[in-house]
């Protein structure tokens, strides 16, 4: 497991239940803990996966995130890509200083009418939920990630 700053480790509940079903989840996170035991005790507890291996759009995704997902199944590939994602976004929020009040803006390309315009919108925002995702003042419930965010200084 990489080494997370921001994303939240298996729980003592978890790391000991992990050892009742003969799994070390001591290294891990809450969500790759949780994909691992619902892995080992989802059958009895008829809970059926859709997948059992990592879908090829997951393997594209965490190599994008730097994620090697050998071995891994389709819960623990889905738990490990939202960990990178809450640390990438979590550390944005902490490299550019963001907080509820800043104003913060997103550029981006729209074809309108058969051109390419620049599309600038420009948002204040209201809270910053743990994973990252950034709510707006006045906007309606609209939301976003950092990663998508230049910082306004004033």
């Amino acid at each position: 497991m990489p080494e997370y700053r921001h994303v939240p480790t298996a729980t003592p509940e978890q790391v000991a239940l992990g050892e009742r079903l003969g799994l070390d989840l001591s290294q891990d996170t809450w969500a790759v803990s949780r994909a691992r035991i619902l892995d080992q005790v989802g059958g009895a507890i008829g809970d059926e996966e859709r997948y059992e291996t990592p879908t090829e759009k997951q393997i594209a995704w965490a190599e994008s995130l730097g994620i090697d997902l050998a071995g891994q199944s389709f819960r623990v590939a889905f738990a490990m890509i939202k960990d990178a994602l809450w640390e990438r976004e979590n550390r944005l929020i902490r490299d550019m200083n963001l907080q509820p009040g800043d104003r913060v803006t997103r550029e981006r390309e729209v074809e309108i009418e058969g051109h390419i315009q620049k599309w600038r919108e420009e948002f204040i925002i209201s809270s910053i939920r743990d994973d990252g995702l950034m709510h707006f003042k006045g906007t309606g419930c609209k939301s976003g990630w950092p990663s998508a965010f230049t910082k306004i200084e004033d």
